[in-house]
């Protein structure tokens, strides 16, 4: 997991101790997990106190990509989401998951997290009534890419399909909007990544 630095990682490859610009596989099932397009299509706010857009800060430092930029703007100490597309996915295979996230200064009280929520149905319209999902938590660290990610995950029985959802909170109230960036976004039937 280094690239020129103790703990820098890259989505992609190293080279010279240095990211190179990410890839998106072709079995990630997410789609622009990586925000590649200059767009941020499918993806929505999950509230009316969630502000989404496109930012120009790439975890792979490549300047022809970008990343979701996330903000939770109400006032109390909650999380909120964004969340793209509804995915139909298999019950049982195994997928590898994750994703990177980036926590700007300013925001001492900001958390943030991946999350990939299960449905029994295709349409993403009925949650099953236990194992929602799986969270991928990262540390309120700012102004450094975490890598956020869970290994061989098998989704419950009878799942069918799949959201991802990119969560931004706050651990106080009152505090300045929490924020974070997320990208490289991936869920990929095992062994996969990005």
């Amino acid at each position: 997991m280094n690239c020129g630095a103790c703990d820098h990682a890259c989505p992609g490859r190293c080279s010279g101790g240095a990211c190179q610009c990410a890839t998106q596989s072709a079995s990630n099932l997410v789609s622009n997990g990586g925000f590649d397009a200059a767009t941020i299509s499918g993806w929505l706010a999950g509230d009316s106190n969630v502000a989404i857009s496109l930012a120009s800060l790439d975890s792979s430092g490549c300047a022809s990509s970008g990343s979701l930029f996330v903000t939770y703007q109400g006032p109390i100490q909650t999380m909120m989401p964004a969340h793209g597309p509804c995915v139909p996915i298999a019950s049982n295979t195994a997928y590898d998951m994750g994703g990177w996230v980036y926590i700007p200064s300013g925001r001492p009280e900001a958390t943030a997290e991946i999350v990939v929520e299960w449905y029994v149905d295709t349409t993403c319209s009925t949650l099953p009534d236990s194992n929602r999902g799986v969270s991928m938590p990262t540390a309120s660290t700012l102004d450094v890419w975490q890598y956020a990610h869970q290994e061989a995950v098998v989704p419950p029985a009878g799942t069918q399909g799949m959201i991802v959802t990119a969560w931004v909170g706050r651990l106080a109230d009152g505090t300045p909007p929490p924020a974070a960036y997320f990208d490289s976004l991936y869920v990929t039937p095992a062994p996969g990544r990005f």
